[in-house]
């Protein structure tokens, strides 16, 4: 026994020396006093082990000095999946971390991925830049962030400018904003469409919104067309991989990132010509590389690989504005009186008309265009119905709600009508909504069927896109080149009342008759006691230490 101790000690000291040495040769004379540690993954660790990994290690600073003990770090795959997790014991230090791969159904990294890292949440360079491989070996790649930006506690609620286009007229609107994960967003605009001047642009933030860099590493244009351009729409799979569409046909993707942008393969009409009119939407379908592109002609573009985009036939040669996929595969697009609807990915699209609510018999209300859609699920969603040109007393935009979507006569109801022209609506749950529209103006609902006009953002700007991380919580862009943040208050809890008790009754006890006495017997003589004998003691097993279990933070612990 003392033997196989030893042996276990021996690999404690084996395993640690490992480590610390190749970082910092002044380790090694503390080996001596090094007391074994027991290091395993953080109890509320989100990381999922897979039987696919890899290992990395090495210096991590914050803000140029050493992180302190307790800093965590995280790894994440190009889809935000957390693929690893360390917290730090030596200060300055970290690793062995393992990197774990995807394994269906259990997300991670796939082979050639570069991985990303955060540092107490902060996003960390690494040096070098590490790309992800089964191989079970061990890598240096050391990191460095800065310190954590406190939150601060807001004296006051509402909006605030965040950010503006630093671009001169026409080309400042920002025609969509998209945010795949708390942390990183995008944006995208231009010019108007009706402009004959203007470039088009993307912007990207990494620290939630409070500041935005432009990326500049894209084709906007083809060569042999006028420099007047936009893009109307973004959408990401995660924070690596997005499309942006818009004028000309134009179709970009970024797989890393944002670094660079490649412009997809220009699709084709129904009849094999290719199509260079303007893309306003575009939706990852939640299924692989499955994307959706609206055009203004009798066809929607959809590609398997998020590269090449082939027309898909519907019925009417309509601007598809908007597309909602609330579970993968199954989906809404927006048109003129008619919401699309596919099961399939975008395969096949059947159509739902929407009826004058007081008359479901009547002709569809074609007249009025579908601007935008928000789905809870694949039969409950809310829709910005608008008339362009509306006549004097016509209220021009309307509100409804959709219920029974996947029947084939969906009910529509009409829950506002409103002033002024809306351009975008997102639902955060079945009672709090948000809608935007021109002249500043914000709608919301608090239960799902009445909105109100609530305080926008200091500007008498249309406001063109937005985005809702929750209630209170939006982000907003607007035609004038400026990115808005709303910050409410958080919402007041509802106490739970406190039972009152109930008293419980005191029982009174029912007397019992007092029994007959009976003579007392002759008592038996008492024996004389004998010595009790003293109890042999049971010797404690000694434990079996042929396993002894050597774990670093950040390993599953498995014998």
């Amino acid at each position: 026994m003392r033997k196989r101790l030893g042996r276990s000690l021996w690999l404690i000291l084996a395993v640690f020396s490992l480590i610390a040495i190749p970082l910092y040769p002044s380790v090694t004379s503390a080996i001596s006093s090094a007391q074994p540690v027991l290091m395993t993954l953080r109890e509320e660790s989100p990381v999922t082990p897979t039987d696919k990994k890899t290992f990395v290690y090495g210096r991590v600073t914050v803000d140029g000095q050493p992180a302190s003990e307790g800093t965590l770090i995280m790894a994440y795959s190009p889809r935000g999946d957390p693929v690893g997790s360390f917290t730090v014991i030596y200060p300055g230090l970290y690793g062995v971390m393992p990197i774990y791969g995807e394994d269906p159904p259990t997300p991670g990294m796939r082979e050639g991925e570069p991985v990303s890292f955060q540092v107490s949440g902060v996003p960390a360079t690494s040096s070098p830049v590490f790309y992800w491989t089964n191989d079970n070996a061990f890598h240096q790649v050391d990191l460095s962030a800065a310190a954590p930006t406190p939150t601060p506690t807001p004296s006051s609620y509402g909006w605030e400018l965040k950010f503006t286009v630093p671009k001169s007229p026409p080309s400042l609107k920002v025609w969509s904003i998209y945010f795949p994960s708390r942390d990183v967003g995008y944006a995208v605009g231009g010019p108007e469409w009706t402009a004959d001047s203007g470039q088009a642009f993307i912007y990207k933030t990494s620290d939630g919104g409070e500041t935005w860099t432009e990326l500049t590493n894209h084709p906007l244009l083809d060569p042999e067309t006028p420099p007047k351009g936009f893009l109307s729409g973004v959408d990401c799979k995660d924070t690596m991989t997005c499309w942006a569409v818009g004028r000309w046909g134009t179709i970009l993707r970024t797989t890393n990132g944002g670094i660079s942008w490649g412009k997809m393969p220009r699709g084709t009409d129904l009849d094999g010509n290719p199509y260079g009119g303007f893309l306003h939407s575009v939706r990852w379908t939640g299924s692989g590389n499955t994307v959706l592109v609206g055009t203004t002609s009798n066809f929607i573009f959809r590609s398997t690989d998020g590269v090449y985009f082939n027309p898909v036939q519907v019925s009417n040669s309509f601007v598809v504005r908007d597309f909602e996929c609330p579970t993968p595969l199954i989906c809404y697009a927006a048109a003129k009186g008619r919401l699309y609807t596919t099961t399939n990915g975008g395969a096949s699209w059947g159509l739902k008309k929407w009826y004058d609510p007081a008359n479901p018999y009547s002709e569809p209300r074609a007249d009025r265009y579908a601007y935008d859609l928000s789905f809870l699920d694949v039969n409950t969603g809310w829709i910005i119905a608008t008339l362009e040109d509306a006549p004097a007393g016509v209220p021009p935009s309307t509100i409804l709600k959709v219920t029974n979507a996947t029947a084939t006569y969906p009910t529509f109801e009409q829950q506002a009508a409103v002033p002024v022209m809306l351009e975008r609506l997102q639902m955060v749950d079945a009672n709090i909504g948000y809608a935007i529209g021109w002249g500043g103006s914000v709608y919301k609902t608090a239960d799902g069927q009445t909105w109100e006009r609530i305080e926008g953002p200091p500007t008498t700007a249309n406001l063109m896109s937005l985005f809702v991380f929750g209630e209170n919580d939006m982000w907003v862009g607007d035609d004038q080149g400026h990115i808005w943040h709303y910050s409410g208050p958080p919402p007041t809890p509802t106490p739970t009342p406190t039972a009152t008790p109930t008293s419980t009754p005191t029982v009174t006890p029912t007397p019992t008759d007092t029994p007959t006495p009976t003579d007392t017997p002759t008592p038996t003589p008492t024996p004389t006691p004998t010595d009790t004998p003293t109890p042999t003691s049971t010797p404690t097993p000694t434990p079996d230490l042929t396993y002894f279990p050597v774990l670093l933070r950040g390993f599953p612990a498995t014998p």
